[in-house]
């Protein structure tokens, strides 16, 4: 039996994008603020790097969230006994799913 896909939530939909340094926004012709990444934290500015990782990761986030539910619902759609067949093998049903969410997770740590 197949689960069904859990509903996500109201958010705005991907993809979304960074400008190099601190704003997260849609990807169209007229973008969209979703987030600002602020310079400072407890009065003590943070590093270029980390403003760029911090806002990288926000723009990840629904292909993050929609690759974890996908795999979260493949898991909930395997027993424990078939697991092994079809996440961890190349062939095996799962592995689209998996494949997907390790890339997501690649894309949110490339700054």
């Amino acid at each position: 039996m197949k689960s069904k896909k859990k509903r996500l939530g109201k958010y705005t939909p991907a993809p979304w994008k960074t400008d190099e340094i601190h704003f997260v926004g849609t990807d169209e012709e007229d973008s969209q603020t979703i987030a600002y990444v602020s310079d400072h934290r407890n009065r003590k500015r943070r590093t270029e790097t980390e403003n760029k990782a911090n806002a990288k990761l926000i723009a990840t986030a629904p292909e993050l969230l929609e690759a974890a539910n996908d795999f979260v619902c493949r898991l909930e759609d395997s027993s424990l006994d078939d697991i092994e067949e079809t996440l961890w093998r190349p062939d095996g049903d799962g592995w689209e799913e998996l494949t997907r969410l390790k890339a997501a997770i690649q894309k949110a740590l490339m700054y």
